[in-house]
């Protein structure tokens, strides 16, 4: 794959799609990066959705605690006001599937557990939700930040290319914001637009 064509290797390992194991998708994204832009736009052609599920195009911005957090764990004792929110978060996490604000739910859900793992969020929904313009119009903002090079880059390429098709893949860096209500209830909806 390495170069201007893919090898047999680069094909067999995104037909594994969503089936690939994380050392095909990390050797998967290592060949990736070493094509052509030309290469990749006749690979992207070919196995668009398992190149897609295999995550080669899963942002590469490295993730980073949007604050210093609330502190040591497990110092102090709870006292009854920390266990009426325990009881609050359970709740939301419990009953928010039935009341329509399922995101709102999963993402408690998710806390609640304390696996320090981060939570897969269906990024295209959330863009395309009417109801949250803000999310959208951040995305937007970084997007537009980052378009001019963007197109020098491509361009760049397609003329190294002889005027063949090209793919160049972009990516924003990592940009705070935050709002009050999200659509599915959440208050105080904090992401990080280069994430998304």
């Amino acid at each position: 794959m390495e170069g201007n064509r893919p090898t047999s290797s680069c094909t067999r390992t995104t037909s594994a799609g969503e089936d690939a194991n994380d050392k095909q998708r990390k050797e998967l994204r290592r060949l990736w990066q070493s094509l052509s832009p030309e290469a990749r736009a006749q690979l992207w052609t070919q196995h668009r959705d398992d190149l897609l599920a295999a995550g080669v195009l899963t942002p590469s911005v490295k993730r980073v605690a949007a604050d210093d957090g609330a502190g040591p764990y497990d110092v102090v004792s709870p006292g009854f006001g920390d266990y009426w929110k325990e009881f609050q978060a359970n709740g939301i996490s419990n009953s928010g599937d039935f009341i329509g604000k399922t995101d709102a739910a999963r993402h408690m859900d998710h806390y609640l557990k304390g696996t320090g793992r981060p939570l897969d969020l269906d990024v295209d929904r959330m863009l395309s939700d009417e109801a949250d313009t803000v999310l959208r119009d951040v995305s937007a903002d970084a997007r537009a930040r980052q378009e001019e090079e963007w197109r020098r880059q491509a361009l760049d390429a397609f003329a190294r290319s002889g005027g063949k098709p090209v793919a160049i893949p972009v990516e924003t860096g990592g940009e705070g914001y935050t709002h009050d209500k999200g659509p599915d209830g959440t208050a105080g909806s904090a992401a990080r637009s280069g994430d998304i």
